[in-house]
């Protein structure tokens, strides 16, 4: 399995759960990053509209890039499967992995964080 494959199942996983919708509304679009290879999930209203490949320079317009080694993202998302793992926003404050455009694109970022971790954390729970 590709490191990214898992952003298909956390997309069915959070549009079929009604706590997802709790978290609010979110409309933003990031790019997961893991070495050569990036995807784009496309949060509108109250879950993930769409998800599409996308490329290094596509990247230059990106509000927020959450950007891994994949032996990393394999490790966090391992972590984060079995509960011990931190959150994306503790672990940028450790490491830098989320990239914002601008000032205004991370204050956007520390609004949606959690509908973005329940995302990821979705996702790691579809893993075997």
């Amino acid at each position: 399995m590709a490191v990214l494959d898992w952003t298909e199942d956390a997309m069915e996983g959070v549009n079929s759960d009604p706590s997802f919708r709790q978290l609010g509304s979110i409309d933003i679009d990031v790019v997961l990053e893991s070495g050569k290879h990036r995807r784009r999930i496309c949060f509108r209203d109250f879950g993930v509209h769409h998800i599409e490949e996308c490329s290094g320079e596509d990247l230059v317009d990106e509000d927020l890039v959450v950007t891994m080694p994949t032996v990393s993202w394999n490790s966090y998302l391992h972590k984060r499967k079995i509960g011990v793992g931190p959150s994306l926003q503790s672990l940028n404050v450790e490491r830098p992995i989320i990239v914002a455009k601008n000032a205004m694109a991370r204050r956007h970022f520390d609004r949606v964080h959690q509908s973005l971790q329940a995302f990821v954390d979705c996702g790691a729970r579809s893993l075997k």
